[in-house]
């Protein structure tokens, strides 16, 4: 009886044992053999470094345009856009037309106090004019 329960037990391994490693009629198929090349693993690395670099260089270009940049612009719309969708083009062209409206607004402060200046200069000749007259 242990004999038989013996050989039945090992009758029962056999056939567990062949059917986990008996799938080998594939072993001469190579096509997937560069999912675990060195090659692949290497290439996988190099992406996900370089997936790496684009998103750090994402962020760097991120922080440039609503650091520097933003404050330059005009338009609030392009303040808005993420810097990897907003138009250069756009943007140069807000950062102008602010930079000429400063220009314009700079140039009406100054030549207001210079034209007071002259008013005050031509009410002065006018009184000497008619001082001169006068006498």
């Amino acid at each position: 009886m242990a004999v038989l329960l013996w050989g039945g037990a090992a009758v029962v391994g056999t056939i567990v044992f062949h059917d986990e490693h008996s799938d080998y009629s594939n072993h001469h198929d190579y096509s997937n053999w560069g999912e675990y090349s060195d090659y692949a693993e290497r290439q996988r690395r190099r992406l996900a470094s370089l997936q790496s670099d684009t998103e750090s260089a994402a962020r760097e270009l991120s922080g440039y345009k609503s650091y520097t940049v933003n404050p330059e612009l005009g338009n609030q719309h392009l303040k808005q856009t993420s810097a990897m969708r907003v138009s250069t083009t756009d943007m140069d062209s807000s950062a102008k037309a602010k930079i000429q409206r400063r220009i314009e607004s700079d140039e009406v402060s100054e030549t207001s106090s210079l034209k007071s200046e002259l008013e005050l200069v031509d009410d002065i000749l006018d009184k000497i004019s008619r001082i001169e007259k006068e006498n």
